[in-house]
């Protein structure tokens, strides 16, 4: 599980525009037990809300489609695929963005105006 701790007193008094939609690229880590279970579901609720998505897994499935980071699944800990979605996200294989989201294929986020402000007071303050 992952937190985001953000300064509320930072968010509420930044005056500034949200992130675009276009500075985020979202990466979804899966695994192939859960393409039939969990990706449905993030294809039916936010995945239309990320401009940029792409899903990894340990298995490439084109008609998800996800993307085989040569990484084996893990029951518990999950730093090897971390690692290799941080290497594509500087590499040239993906659109140029701001910001990287990572997130579980259990996952439920909206990409809203509020997600959008956090990240802008936080690229303000970097």
């Amino acid at each position: 599980m992952c937190c985001f701790f953000y300064d509320f007193h930072l968010f509420f008094s930044h005056k500034g525009e949200p992130v675009k939609k276009e500075d985020i690229f979202v990466a979804v880590k899966t695994c192939r037990k859960f393409h039939s279970e969990r990706v449905p579901v993030i294809k039916k609720t936010w995945e239309k809300d990320a401009l940029f998505l792409e899903y990894y897994s340990d298995h490439a499935e084109p008609s998800i489609p996800t993307i085989n980071l040569g990484v084996p699944n893990t029951e518990r800990g999950h730093c090897g695929k971390t690692f290799a979605i941080l290497q594509r996200f500087l590499s040239s294989a993906v659109p140029n963005t701001k910001w990287l989201v990572i997130v579980d294929d259990d996952t439920l986020i909206r990409f809203g105006p509020s997600f959008k402000k956090i990240c802008a007071v936080k690229e303000r303050n970097a």
